[in-house]
């Protein structure tokens, strides 16, 4: 009488979370066994239904954490011993034209700042070495971003041990070819998911060496599978009752590069948006970028109250709010332009 064979599990396959790639976790699930970078994102997982789903946190044993803790503070030693040379590096670098922070300031504040960077890394290193061992297979790693220290770490790890990596920009990059350095012109992942061949083309002309293969944009189905209000049906769940409305998306500085202003850039197109609210007897929607700081709502609402004009405020139901607008207005590239097309 033969014994029956076990039953293999399915690989784990990580994924950093966020709503560019939360259309395809489903059909995946039906292949592989899903582990987050992002707790939320292992929580509205199983909200969806989706079984099998964990979070990489739960790999982050105390003893990871133990062994983080000791590893950062030696690593950070030994870059803030050398503190003086990585100043001139950066001098050498930018000549006169070095932000304040990269010259004289360096000191004031690069310490911690290198030690929370190694502390986090160590932790997610060391969480993947714990699941690593735990699982059978890890299939590889889908990334939404590789340009943040957490999802660099991730792919920097899966790339040394030879697993898979891919790339489904959440964003179309709006920098030109000669419009200087920035991190959102890098991928370190072996495989690229563009949306169309404009972004193909686009990374390639950056350099990336890896495979691209142009699949289209998973985050934008739903502007095609969903039945989203009409305007009027739009307006009439918002209480909005005006011949004209406007939607605009704000947003923050990113430090990205070594350029600057981005202070008086966004405090001029809020200013430009209140004025053309006042120009045309409008409504004024503020649609607040989801990952701004909470405590700019106020300031929006202020601004509002400050000139007397009608408006909501919220970092909710985009959908929506394009649905109701005649216009959208927003500072800066974003996707939100793309979807106000889609709309």
């Amino acid at each position: 009488m033969s014994e029956s064979l076990p039953v293999k599990e399915k690989p784990v396959l990580l994924v950093s979370g966020a709503r560019t790639t939360q259309n395809l976790w489903k059909p995946l699930a039906e292949h592989f066994r899903l582990c987050f970078a992002a707790g939320d994102a292992a929580q509205l997982a199983a909200e969806m239904r989706i079984e099998g789903v964990t979070a990489l946190a739960n790999y982050a044993t105390p003893e990871v954490h133990e062994h983080a803790a000791n590893e950062a503070v030696k690593l950070t030693a030994n870059v803030v011993l050398n503190i003086d040379s990585i100043q001139e590096r950066f001098q050498e670098l930018f000549g006169e034209h070095a932000p304040f922070a990269l010259d004289g300031d360096l000191p004031r504040w690069w310490s911690g700042f290198v030690h929370q960077l190694i502390h986090n890394s160590i932790i997610s290193i060391a969480a993947l070495e714990n699941l690593e061992s735990q699982v059978e297979e890890v299939a590889g790693l889908i990334v939404h971003e590789d340009v943040t220290p957490a999802m660099r770490s991730l792919v920097g790890w899966c790339n040394y041990k030879n697993y898979p990596t891919v790339h489904i920009p959440h964003a179309p990059c709006h920098l030109l070819d000669d419009a200087g350095p920035d991190i959102h012109r890098e991928t370190r992942t072996q495989f690229l998911i563009a949306s169309g061949p404009y972004m193909a083309d686009w990374y390639r002309r950056q350099g990336f060496a890896g495979e691209t293969v142009t699949l289209g944009a998973p985050q934008w189905e739903d502007w095609y599978d969903n039945n989203y209000p009409d305007k009027e049906q739009a307006r009439k769940l918002l209480a909005i009752d005006n011949e004209r409305v406007i939607c605009y998306g704000t947003t923050w500085g990113q430090t990205t590069s070594t350029r600057s202003g981005f202070d008086d850039e966004i405090n001029a197109a809020w200013r430009a948006a209140l004025q053309l609210t006042a120009d045309w007897k409008a409504v004024l929607m503020v649609s607040m970028h989801p990952h701004e700081a909470p405590t700019n709502e106020q300031a929006y609402v202020d601004g509002l109250k400050t000139a007397s004009l009608p408006g909501l405020v919220t970092r909710q139901h985009f959908p929506m709010l394009l649905r109701a607008a005649d216009v959208y207005v927003k500072s800066g590239p974003s996707n939100g332009c793309v979807v106000a097309a889609l709309a």
